[in-house]
């Protein structure tokens, strides 16, 4: 999973969440622990994305920062 990107993660939630919602009562009980387990993988992969993304804008505005003290 780690190769996929953010946006082909939230892509894939989705598909899960469309598919939950189309079939209703439907859906086979294994099928959706199943489903269910992958998308909370994929939202879990989503968030540490999100962590790391986080945490680089934050270093790069610290980086800015330090560039304006410098020459500010």
């Amino acid at each position: 999973m780690r190769e996929l990107r953010f946006s082909q993660a939230m892509e894939l939630v989705e598909t899960i969440s469309n598919y939950f919602d189309e079939q209703g009562d439907e859906i086979d009980i294994e099928d959706a622990i199943e489903l269910y387990e992958k998308g909370m993988d994929l939202l879990m992969f989503c968030r540490e994305k999100l962590a790391v993304v986080q945490s680089k804008k934050e270093e790069i505005d610290k980086k800015y920062r330090e560039l304006l003290g410098e020459n500010g």
